[in-house]
């Protein structure tokens, strides 16, 4: 009998767009035996794979679960719409990347909530993973279902849904869950006992075990069931410091693109700017930083372990990070000659410096992304900025002047408070903007425009939110007003911003709807292409709910459903906060003035901040007064200066390589291949030589590419690298290469050499049908083709379908006397050359599945001259 894994391997991976994104044979991928043993649990994101793989907290909870030698922790990602529709169709499971197993199986089930959008694919999951959708439907033998991150900080639309949330941060909370289940597992002990024993750990909500009153669709109170001995409030976990430990050092690489490809490395959490409509500054306080040495000695040993070629220095304001200047130096000096690029989140124009636009120019040149959020000080001091039209008029001048060619500029619409003059100050300020971008010359400005939502603990909790249409007024209104040529305007979409704001301020009346949109085919909503606003409407209206009560004004003196949640931040200190945005007054950052009061003096950072001498490091950094450079012959990440002795470059050296790709990454595509190829030889220690110019890359040349699916054993690459004394190049490559690429022969190349792709003009493949044929069936059907003078296919292109004749391409077809499979030759001209499927889908005449179903493994690449056929090593 197939197991699951077979099965998804082999009958349902080679049918989807992405394969890659299911096949869970990243490099460093933890898999345990589930027979050694004692906890499962999934980690299940609600977005795809490439969205997935880019998140921090993500990868810190894998590690950290992984690291107890009792867990198995594993990951799951929603699956797009195709492989949903595969997995229904064939009653298949939703299952776990590292083991394929049915999530159903694990004991515990945790999802990151990091937007109000995902929620139905929330739902999605569970029931693709066999487990009830609410939470009052699960058995003793069902997965517990977990839920933490941003949004769980208003747990409430989810509450039906969940059996526990965990609110804050979840490096420790999360070991002591496992350490509890284990224990529960052990004794056998029921569901109920477990709900029990989690609501007993800090930080933990479990919703069944409280009720909500209301006051017709008002809500009123949450009271905790006396039986259960609940807490009247759930104080958030904040841990003391970011511990070094947490962060793995060998960290997941994809081998498919990602939406963010490079590693984020965090470098400090929390933010104390206080910027009244940013719900993660207030939830993640206090401010808690890395420190340089430990961040270098981190990055070194990523880069070491993974070869990746950019590094983004990670936080909610990295340009606040008091070491920063220290920071950059020190990866300049560490990484510029491995040509490892260092990125940063969007910048504060107030911090933002020459030393800033130089570093991160000096591998290479993109946009570079700028807030001013508001178009007049006022609305900034409404809303808490410090930021002024001169700040960024300056960081612009000093981007485009250090040689940045593309500006993005991030601004807020419906802020409360914003008035018609708010708006002109928007245009007026991009219009200064590209002042000083046709001084320039060949600058571009993007502009992004996103409605306010208000969310569940900030100062803008109470305020009301615009209407749709109030929305897309401000929006075109601006549209219309920014239509120079050098402008890209882009918007957020109101629907989407109203639905967002909905779910950030909701109750538990609002599950119906989730639940009643789910049914109704929602799905990524967060996708604009996959957004589809009547169906939540439908759903409102079904459930009997008025989307409108949830985007309101909210009287400061009601109580709020997301009131139990203690964040820290006390909700006096938010009524405060809302008070002074109504006369536009600012508060300065705690830890350059003074305590305001906010709830978290006494944690243990907080209180270093009261210290003079840490505030006044932090006002330092803040006026960007400069920071002795390292010395240029040193690095110094720790106490002591390493000294880095100058070594005469090497030689540069052209060689060939022969490689095997084999069935591990069979649904890797070429263009991720190629990327995985420049990682590798960076891990491996390498040196390759670079291109010059704008955008340097890699002097590296592949054969014509195999198609996705396909394995090979006579693949080929030329690259030019600096060779080291001593160094094996095939040993090196291979012991940094992923399983299923081996280098099996390299050749020198001497002079120059013409390209693998213009050479090569014969390609020979073994084919193992995925439908079984009588032999001389077979032989039937490859004389009829032979025979043909021309064979017809259309091929899409940007442009539409084009005609194409396939038939000059095909040399030859046999049957192979030992086994059966098919023999294929291919002929290629200047690059044009018949698809493999083209000839199958033409030859047999079998649905475009069963053709996507049979095994091709191409078995050698020819170069065909007058006189013989020799491979590319030959030559």
């Amino acid at each position: 009998m197939e197991t699951l894994e077979q099965i998804i391997n082999e009958k349902i991976l080679p049918l989807v767009h992405k394969p890659g994104r299911y096949v869970g044979n990243e490099i460093h991928v933890i898999r345990k035996d589930w027979s050694e043993v004692e906890v499962t649990f999934a980690l299940g994101f609600p977005d795809l794979y490439e969205i997935g793989m880019s998140h921090i907290g993500f990868e810190i909870l894998y590690h950290v679960l992984n690291a107890l030698p009792y867990v198995a922790a594993e990951r799951v990602y929603a699956p797009a719409d195709d492989m949903e529709q595969r997995l229904r169709e064939k009653r298949l499971p939703l299952f776990s990347l590292e083991s394929k197993k049915a999530l159903k199986d694990f004991d515990l089930l945790g999802f990151t909530l990091q937007y109000e959008l995902h929620y139905s694919n929330i739902l999605n999951m569970l029931d693709l993973g066999g487990i009830p959708i609410f939470a009052k439907d699960r058995r003793d033998t069902t997965p517990l279902v977990l839920a933490g991150g941003p949004c769980a900080f208003n747990p409430e639309p989810l509450a039906d849904f969940f059996d526990a949330f965990v609110i804050g941060d979840g490096e420790e909370v999360v070991v002591e869950i496992v350490q509890l289940f284990k224990s529960i597992k052990k004794d056998a002990g029921t569901r109920q006992e477990a709900l029990q024993q989690l609501s007993e750990i800090s930080g933990v909500y479990v919703p069944a075990f409280y009720r909500p009153d209301y006051d017709g669709a008002k809500f009123v109170s949450l009271t905790p069931a006396a039986q259960f001995g609940a807490p009247a409030k759930i104080k958030t976990r904040t841990i003391e410091r970011l511990d070094s430990k947490n962060y793995p050092l060998k960290p997941l690489v994809p081998l498919i693109e990602t939406t963010h490809d490079r590693y984020s490395v965090e470098i400090m959490r929390g933010c104390t700017q206080g910027c009244r409509f940013c719900n993660a500054g207030f939830i993640y306080r206090p401010v808690r930083e890395r420190s340089v040495n430990d961040l270098m000695k981190h990055i070194d040993a990523v880069i070491q372990n993974t070869g990746y070629d950019e590094i983004s220095l990670a936080s909610l304001s990295t340009s606040d990070y008091m070491q920063l200047p220290t920071l950059m130096n020190l990866l300049s000096r560490k990484f510029e000659s491995q040509m490892v690029n260092v990125s940063f989140p969007s910048l504060r124009t107030e911090t933002f410096t020459v030393e800033m636009a130089r570093y991160a120019r000096k591998v290479r040149k993109s946009g570079i992304t700028l807030a001013p959020e508001a178009g007049s000080k006022r609305l900034r001091q409404a809303i808490n900025k410090t930021n002024t039209n001169e700040d960024l008029l300056r960081a612009v001048n000093i981007a485009f002047s250090e040689g940045w060619n593309l500006v993005k500029l991030y601004f807020m619409i419906g802020l409360p408070g914003e008035t018609r003059d708010d708006l002109e100050g928007i245009i007026e300020l991009v219009r200064q903007v590209k002042a000083i971008a046709k001084k320039k010359g060949g600058k571009s400005i993007n502009i992004s425009v996103s409605p306010f939502c208000p969310k569940a603990g900030t100062p803008f909790q109470w305020v009301a939110q615009n209407s749709i249409q109030e929305m897309q007024e401000k929006i075109f209104y601006l549209k219309d007003q920014l239509t120079h040529p050098i402008y890209k305007f882009s918007w957020r979409d109101p629907e989407v911003s109203y639905l967002e704001g909905i779910m950030a301020r909701g109750d538990r009346n609002l599950a119906s709807v989730i639940y009643l949109a789910w049914k109704n085919g929602a799905r990524f909503d967060a996708w604009s292409d996959q957004f589809q606003f009547e169906l939540w409407m439908k759903a409102f209206a079904d459930a009997q709910v008025e989307p409108d009560f949830y985007t309101r004004e909210l009287d400061p003196d009601e109580n709020l459903p997301w009131d139990h949640i203690d964040k820290g931040v006390t909700k006096s200190y938010l009524k405060k906060e809302h008070e002074k945005s109504l006369e536009c007054l600012s508060t300065p950052d705690c830890r350059q003035s003074v305590c305001h009061g906010c709830g978290m003096v006494q944690h243990p950072e907080c209180q270093k901040i009261i210290n003079s001498a840490a505030r006044s490091a932090v006002a330092q950094h803040s006026n960007n007064k400069p920071v002795k450079e390292a010395n240029s012959d040193s690095l110094h990440y720790g106490r002591g200066l390493k000294r880095v002795k100058s070594t005469a470059e090497p030689t540069a050296r052209s060689v060939r390589l022969r490689y095997q790709k084999g069935d591990q990454l069979r649904f890797t595509s070429h263009l991720d291949l190629g990327k995985i190829f420049e990682r590798s030889f960076r891990k491996a220690g390498i040196k390759l030589v670079y291109s010059q110019g704008f955008n340097p890359h890699p002097k590296i040349a592949y054969n014509p590419p195999l198609a996705m699916g396909q394995t090979s054993e006579a693949e080929y690459l030329d690259v030019q690298y600096f060779q080291e004394r001593g160094t094996d190049l095939i040993s090196c490559l291979n012991r940094a290469l992923p399983n299923g690429l081996r280098i099996l022969t390299v050749k020198p190349l001497i002079g120059k050499q013409p390209s693998l792709s213009s050479i090569i003009n014969r390609a020979e493949y073994d084919i193992r049908l995925s439908t079984n044929f009588e032999r001389s069936e077979l032989e039937q059907k490859i004389r009829e083709f032979m025979n043909r003078e021309e064979i017809i296919v259309e091929r899409t292109r940007a442009t539409g379908t084009q005609p194409v004749d396939i038939r000059p391409y095909v040399e030859k077809i046999a049957v192979n006397e030992s086994n059966g499979a098919l023999l294929l030759s291919l002929n290629f001209d200047q690059g044009k050359i018949a698809r493999v499927q083209e000839v199958l889908s033409q030859f047999l005449g079998l649905p475009d599945d069963e053709i996507a179903l049979c095994r091709v493994h191409r078995k050698s690449l020819i170069v065909q001259g007058d006189q013989k056929a020799v491979t590319p090593l030959d030559i």
